[in-house]
């Protein structure tokens, strides 16, 4: 699963004005995982090896991984060979280098679900 696209497609159905019962479902549901799936105290940015990693933060924004395994729910990297990785670190340096793997994006779902749930679900 990729958040940042999902989050992306969740404000898409979040914008409909008269969504079906099913993409009510499908909203509340997504931003259940959402919520559960969020980090805090972290924030991602340039560490002291030239790449960006997970640095401690108590007053960061949440944030996710880019990529979740369906199934279970883990965080997963790639790299160029088409390895999968559960650790950042197990990836080589020009992909910890030169990629996105976290993001703040579904924070902006979780700004605007409680606007949306009173539009239509009335709470």
């Amino acid at each position: 699963m990729a958040t940042s696209e999902s989050a992306d497609l969740l404000l898409f159905l979040m914008a409909l004005e008269q969504p079906s019962d099913e993409i009510k479902r499908t909203i509340v549901s997504a931003h259940k995982w959402f919520a559960a799936h969020r980090i805090r105290g972290y924030r991602w940015d340039r560490g002291e090896h030239d790449y960006k990693e997970l640095l401690a933060d108590v007053d960061a924004d949440a944030l996710w991984a880019r990529f979740y395994e369906i199934g279970s729910g883990r965080p997963v990297f790639g790299d160029r060979d088409g390895s999968v990785h559960y650790r950042l670190s197990e990836i080589s340096a020009e992909r910890r280098r030169g990629y996105g793997w976290y993001t703040e994006h579904p924070n902006k779902v979780l700004k605007r679900i409680a606007d949306w749930r009173r539009k239509h679900l009335g709470r």
